[in-house]
């Protein structure tokens, strides 16, 4: 069963008055669930977990986009800030999406002066995955086989409970 939402959301202001300012490009949130082996992780109690991002990587243009919009919100941030910042997220192979919301969630909830890596880096929406000795450990507690969406990582099938799914798009 394939499903896909995209939701249309320009977030960024207008800064014109910015050199080699980049063109604004909408972005889309997927909630496919064919799965890209990087987006699954295990967390610390040995379970895994799969990001919610599943839309295309963010560009190089995005990624600038975003550090312009933090710079203005941070000023304090020096350029040595921004440049790791671009290079983390690179290397944590963040979607347009994603990269999108984190910079959203740190403007409009960050309550520090100054800004860290690791707020923008960490940001994410991961749901667990459960094993179908684990989906029948659920059931016993009540739940059905239809309360759960199949997906399949690396040819092993797991399971994401669909209100997990549903709560983290808020």
């Amino acid at each position: 069963m394939e499903k896909t939402q995209t939701i249309e959301s320009p977030i960024r202001p207008q800064m014109t008055s910015l050199p080699g300012d980049l063109p604004q490009r909408p972005c889309a949130l997927s909630t496919n669930l064919s799965i890209k082996d990087t987006l699954l992780r295990t967390i610390s109690n040995g379970e895994p977990e799969l990001s919610l991002y599943q839309d295309r990587p963010a560009t190089i243009d995005e990624m600038a986009q975003a550090i312009r919009t933090l710079r203005i919100a941070f000023p304090r941030s020096g350029d040595e800030f921004f440049s790791l910042l671009y290079e983390r997220m690179k290397k944590n192979q963040f979607t347009a999406k994603r990269l999108e919301d984190a910079v959203e969630h740190v403007i409009d909830n960050f309550p520090y002066k100054e800004l860290n890596v690791a707020d923008i880096v960490s940001f994410d929406k991961r749901v667990r995955l459960y094993d179908r000795n684990q989906i029948w450990d659920e059931c016993s507690k009540g739940y059905t086989t239809d309360d759960f969406e199949k997906v399949r990582i690396s040819g092993k099938l797991y399971w994401v409970k669909k209100v997990d799914i549903e709560n983290s798009k808020r």
